[in-house]
């Protein structure tokens, strides 16, 4: 099992990711997905159950909500014009909000050997399509190298009637609505359950009073009690 401070990074990246999947000034409303996050295949079945989260998205804004059974409930707002992200913890009764840029914090999870975000993928469609909530969805098979070099390898399931940032997934050209990601002994599986076209209020990509705002790096020295 990994220790604590390495879920806590791996749970940010996997926030970003998501958050990264389902961004798109085409599409307007909010996603449920559930993922399964395995890191030791003969882990109890306890240990592989599903993370819900929920996503909204709006512009170039994205709030994402998602409760983990070992840090609670995680809430993490992202403005993809401004490269800026801000998570939203209550850790043992302390509300924290994390800010940083995009690009930092997957880099800060790099560094700390957390899975980094596949960026320069190869995919080919296998021709494959199956319904999704009402969507025709079209598989892929991606590899990419992560930033040990090791190979690794992603299968999704896109639709094309719904767009998303180009410069995330330029082979894709929908939003994924289920995908698998291996990459070393962890293995991350993804699915869409709701998806809805709705008007999203503004309110929900603000910062709530009571938060203390700190960074990521301020977060590490905290957990390595410094």
């Amino acid at each position: 099992m990994y220790p604590m401070k390495k879920q806590f990074l791996l749970f940010l990246v996997l926030t970003i990711y998501s958050l990264l999947s389902v961004k798109a000034q085409q599409f307007e409303g909010k996603t449920v997905t559930q993922t399964v996050m395995v890191t030791d295949p003969n882990a109890p079945v306890s240990a592989k159950d599903p993370i819900k989260s929920t996503t909204w998205v709006k512009g170039s804004r994205t709030r994402m909500e998602m409760q983990s059974p070992f840090m609670g409930l995680i809430v993490t707002l992202a403005d993809y014009d401004k490269n800026e992200s801000v998570t939203l913890m209550d850790m043992m009764g302390k509300k924290i909000a994390l800010v940083s840029t995009l690009d930092d914090l997957n880099k800060l999870a790099g560094d700390q050997g957390a899975a980094a975000l596949p960026q320069n993928m190869s995919c080919k469609d296998t021709g494959k399509t199956k319904n999704i909530l009402g969507y025709t969805c079209h598989e892929v098979q991606c590899t990419y190298a992560t930033k040990s070099a090791e190979q690794s390898t992603m299968s999704a399931w896109y639709c094309k009637e719904i767009a998303i940032n180009p410069k995330q997934y330029a082979s894709f050209a929908g939003m994924p609505f289920e995908y698998s990601v291996q990459n070393g002994r962890m293995t991350m599986n993804v699915t869409t359950v709701e998806i809805s076209l709705e008007p999203v209020s503004d309110s929900l990509f603000t910062i709530p009073e009571g938060y203390v705002v700190s960074t990521p790096e301020e977060m590490m020295k905290t957990m390595h009690g410094e």
